[in-house]
């Protein structure tokens, strides 16, 4: 509790307020994580102004609504109980906020897959290059084009048909953009990849792994690995290839693209599109593919099924509704 700013009061908040063992574990968690915003305003939470108090909250919100929810609620509970406890220049300033957590969906979203090319031509070598920075970008292009993280390495060159733009896995089709298509095509076709060396003259081929894994790279391993894959394009969104097409109206840019993010806004962008064309927004089908793949329908009764599977799937329609907001 000593990472708690003003712990003391915190940690009575804590114990006055929530019996339940893991609502107090998420509280505490909370409170520490907002520890240092709170320290370099130099004042406790309940006690900063509304236009304060949004940045720093901002920071904290988780992205999706249903790990938001808890947080606010901490949050208003703790404001509340300072208030009535006289808590000197504790203020309603979270009380009355509303929308909290937009500003995380343009900072850890995309809007369309031009936006997420941008992205990637500031992180990684240009689709041109044809480098083996084309697996890494083709990561992400298959995250925006719906496939699970955990099969984006079981992926083979044989499942992709680059003229119909279409990727074939496990009786599933994924269509991909024109804007994923160079780097797809060059994961699928290419033998070699150009490599460039800062100290070399000129770009050299270099032989890619033996197999028919879409994603390999130069080594020969049974599988590609996935972990190494994620380490590899987490350390190049902290240092980008490419700094210099950053432009001046990026202000607070943020290259740490996430799968599941990408993946999300992929997800939005092809419910966006349809609506335009007069879709209704429907994420029953996303619900019932959560539930199944994370084993969510064990143990319980249809009816408890279908209400697990319309919360969800409500959870997601309000996320849209916000990533709309922001993107439309």
């Amino acid at each position: 509790n000593a990472n708690m700013y003003n712990s003391e009061l915190k940690s009575r908040f804590i114990q006055e307020t929530y019996s339940n063992k893991g609502r107090r574990n998420v509280a505490e968690v909370m409170f520490k994580t907002l520890e240092p915003l709170e320290q370099e305003y130099g004042s406790d939470i309940c006690t900063i102004p509304e236009d304060k108090v949004r940045p720093i909250l901002s920071k904290i919100i988780p992205l999706r609504v249903n790990s938001q929810r808890t947080r606010i609620s901490i949050l208003k509970d703790y404001v509340r109980w300072c208030m009535n406890n006289n808590v000197p220049n504790a203020c309603d300033a979270i009380l009355n906020l509303k929308d909290v957590g937009i500003a995380r969906v343009k900072e850890q979203m995309v809007a369309n897959p031009q936006h997420l090319k941008r992205y990637l031509d500031i992180i990684f070598d240009s689709d041109t290059e044809q480098t083996i920075d084309s697996t890494r970008r083709s990561f992400y292009w298959l995250a925006y084009s719906g496939v699970q993280m955990e099969d984006v390495v079981k992926i083979r060159c044989s499942d992709v048909d680059t003229d119909r733009m279409v990727i074939t896995f496990d009786g599933n089709e994924y269509p991909y953009c024109r804007e994923a298509a160079q780097d797809i095509k060059n994961c699928a076709l290419l033998k070699e990849f150009r490599f460039i060396h800062p100290a070399a003259n000129k770009p050299v081929w270099r032989e890619r792994a033996k197999g028919d894994f879409l994603l390999r790279g130069y080594r020969d391993r049974d599988a590609v690995s996935l972990g190494a894959l994620r380490t590899y394009v987490s350390k190049r969104t902290k240092h980008p290839r490419h700094p210099e097409k950053i432009r001046e109206d990026d202000v607070g840019l943020n290259l740490d693209l996430s799968y599941f993010r990408v993946w999300l806004s992929g997800v939005f962008y092809r419910v966006y599109e349809a609506e335009r064309y007069g879709v209704s927004p429907d994420f029953t089908q996303i619900a019932q593919d959560e539930v199944k793949r994370k084993g969510l329908d064990k143990g319980i009764s249809k009816s408890e099924l279908e209400l697990k599977i319309k919360r969800i799937a409500n959870q997601y329609l309000y996320d849209y509704e916000r990533w709309k907001s922001v993107y439309s």
